[in-house]
């Protein structure tokens, strides 16, 4: 029994492993496929930028399968709209939606990619909210840097000077139109340096200057072998717009360089412009049905918010029917050319009003920070002032202290040669003292023995005289005594001396 139980243990025991082993693989294989996909990921955008067409046909590729967390659903979404952004086409607004879920709660992402986000939810509203986009793309411009890519500097400086453009604001355009230039030659990309040429031979025909906005105008020659068709459309356009400025109405250069913009471009937005060109050509070379044929084309064709398009075929159609007397309808479309001109106007004041207000909490920032260094001047001219106080105290205090240690030091040296002199005396004093004693204890030793002598002698001649000793003056030990005072005080003196 026991035995059963053991075998069924050990049964229950590898089922158990064979389960964890099968759920680590798993957990590897997904590790790894999510490795794979976002790697992947990553390579696409590198390309995205200078081969949409590629990158857009690797996105394309990627199973649904493969997006398993919601991060790789949001990042495909925002490769993929801007591959169709740089492939010129429009991207969709469910694949916008997936990636807006995710930027815009700024969640597991860089600085670059919600930027890049913010640049593309930016372009779906530049021509139906232009302040709201000028404030935004102001406020991005501060933090440029952050962009991993130029193209991506280059296409939010596209966005600002488009704005300007709109605006009438052609000085500033062209600011902004160098800075593109800067950024597109920094991606080496030709088809972006070009149409960056065209934005600053945009601005410069509408400041008058139109030798330099020829010149930029015909850079295209030199890389027509290398520019799409959308490049060329642009390009014939605006030699065709240049043209009109440059040469008379009816000059057939002009049909001829419109024609070909149109053979280049099959975008119906962009071509609107072209048809509005077109029919103003006839217009002014008095072909009414093929100019009034083009006009309905550019009607169909141009966007409802437009205004400046508006504006200038409102403008052509005046100039013709006062041109052949039609008064009345000449009337009518000067009546279009004030309303118009009242929408242009709102929208430069809204711009204007946005990047006015946009320049004063500049100005209100930089007022603060040069208050606070103002504060901080004041606080370090006061605590430098303190140091040098302070260090000027501690020098005179130092000085002082000095001073009085080197006078000190002096009355010690002095003090020492003194004492010096004082010990070279005494030692002096005592071999005096000693050559002195030494003197006098020989005196008493030589007083001593003729005492002892004169003592002999004495009672010699006593006794030979036979005289007692009782009728002496003095006994013996008494003259010793006397000749051993005479010896102990001359010694005394010798000492004192």
């Amino acid at each position: 029994m026991k035995m059963l139980n053991f075998v069924k243990m050990q049964i229950y025991m590898k089922r158990i492993l064979f389960i964890f082993y099968l759920f680590v693989i798993l957990v590897v294989a997904v590790s790894c496929s999510e490795d794979a996909t976002q790697s992947r990921l990553d390579d696409i955008a590198t390309i995205v930028c200078t081969f949409p067409d590629s990158a857009k046909k690797e996105l394309e590729s990627m199973d649904e399968s493969e997006l398993t967390t919601e991060w790789h659903r949001a990042y495909h979404a925002l490769l993929e709209c801007e591959s169709e952004y740089f492939s010129k086409c429009t991207f969709d607004d469910s694949t916008y939606a997936i990636a807006a879920e995710y930027f815009q709660q700024e969640k597991n992402s860089t600085t670059s990619q919600r930027m890049e986000f913010e640049l593309l939810d930016i372009y779906k509203k530049i021509y139906t909210n232009p302040a709201e986009s000028m404030y935004r793309l102001l406020e991005m411009e501060k933090h440029i840097d952050a962009f991993s890519n130029p193209h991506f500097k280059a296409m939010l400086e596209s966005f600002i000077l488009i704005i300007y453009y709109n605006n009438r604001e052609y000085e500033k355009m062209l600011k902004h139109a160098y800075k593109e230039l800067k950024y597109a030659e920094e991606g080496k990309i030709i088809s972006r340096i070009v149409n960056s040429k065209f934005h600053v031979g945009i601005a410069y025909k509408n400041m008058g200057k139109l030798d330099s906005a020829y010149v930029n105008y015909c850079c295209y020659k030199k890389y027509e072998q290398d520019l799409d068709s959308t490049m060329l459309f642009l390009a014939y356009h605006n030699i065709a717009a240049l043209l009109r400025n440059i040469k008379s109405p009816d000059d057939n250069e002009i049909i001829l360089a419109l024609q070909n913009s149109l053979k280049y471009n099959t975008a119906k937005d962009d071509s609107a412009k072209t048809y509005m060109l077109i029919a103003d050509y006839y217009y002014n070379i008095n072909k009414k049905e093929k100019a009034d044929s083009f006009l309905s084309i550019f009607y169909n064709s141009i966007r409802n918010d437009d205004y400046c398009s508006f504006y200038n075929i409102s403008w052509t159609l005046s100039n013709y029917y006062e041109k052949i007397g039609n008064m009345d309808s000449a009337n009518k479309y000067k009546g279009e050319i004030l309303k118009y001109r009242v929408k242009l106007d709102s929208v430069i004041r809204a711009g204007r009003t946005v990047e006015i207000t946009h320049q004063s909490e500049m100005e209100d920032i930089e007022e603060d920070s040069l208050t606070k260094l103002e504060a901080i001047g004041v606080v370090s001219v006061v605590l430098i002032g303190g140091l040098l106080c302070y260090i000027v105290v501690y020098r005179r205090k130092r000085n002082k202290l000095k001073k009085e240690y080197d006078t000190c030091i002096e009355n010690l040296d002095k003090a020492l040669v003194e004492l010096d002199v004082i010990r070279n005396k005494e030692k002096e004093s005592r071999k005096i003292i000693a050559s002195e004693l030494h003197k006098h204890r020989s005196e008493v030793k030589k007083l001593t023995e003729i005492a002892d002598m004169y003592s002999v002698k004495l009672l010699v001649m006593l006794t030979k005289k036979n005289i007692p000793t009782s009728d002496l003056p003095l006994s013996y030990p008494s003259i010793y005594m006397i000749a051993s005072t005479m010896c102990t005080e001359n010694q005394t003196k010798a000492v004192i001396l």
